[in-house]
């Protein structure tokens, strides 16, 4: 996730946030920013944006106009600085995006398929090909793995095996080396990835709680 941080006093209260980000470890990037016209520029490729409460209203107007020209596949936070940062400051970030819900658009054969992203259970790599598994269908897709995560930046996928992004809001429980499902698939969960991806579900049952 890409953070902007647009305040007045960046370099001071940079490294309270920093002390918040801390339990993220690479997972949000904080691009420090001090133009209006750097924030409106960056629009396009970040996922949250915190401005000082001094200066909210008027650069929300800004944002919103500046939101206009931005893909309609993107999800965007945007919250008042807080007094005082806290490790409930990024929680509040990430629900805020994990609770909006955006169509996005895939390529598939014979052109492009919409796809809610909150109908989305999983992507999974097969026979090299992507498929998308929904809660009504399987979709064959032309996508490359590589590019999943640029694509549901923003929302609650995580890798739990090499050839599966699920979708957090559909696990059910992590048991043993699985992840099962709210429709009772079970899911492999590699030795690898285990630990990363328990942290993150026990992560989004707490920002969502």
């Amino acid at each position: 996730m890409k953070l902007l941080y647009f305040s007045s006093n960046i370099t001071q209260r940079r490294s309270a946030l920093d002390s918040v980000l801390i339990d993220y470890g690479k997972d949000i990037e904080l691009v420090p920013i001090s133009t209006e016209q750097n924030l409106i520029d960056m629009l396009p490729q970040s996922d949250a944006v915190i401005i000082q409460e001094c200066d909210f209203e008027r650069l929300l107007l800004q944002i919103v106009s500046g939101a206009e020209n931005m893909s309609k596949q993107k999800k965007l936070a945007v919250i008042k600085e807080p007094r005082q940062f806290t490790p409930k400051t990024i929680p509040a970030i990430l629900k805020q995006l994990y609770s909006q819900n955006i169509t996005l658009r895939f390529p598939i054969k014979n052109g492009e398929i919409e796809v809610d992203a909150n109908d989305i259970l999983y992507f999974e790599y097969c026979r090299r090909f992507v498929f998308i598994k929904t809660q009504q269908e399987r979709i064959k897709t032309s996508l490359k793995l590589k590019d999943i995560p640029s694509i549901v930046s923003g929302c609650p996928f995580f890798s739990p095996y090499v050839s599966f992004m699920v979708n957090l809001m559909y696990v059910e429980a992590v048991k043993g080396n699985s992840v099962q499902l709210k429709n009772g698939e079970l899911i492999p969960l590699s030795q690898k990835k285990a630990a990363r991806f328990r942290r993150e579900y026990k992560q989004y049952l707490s920002i969502m709680s």
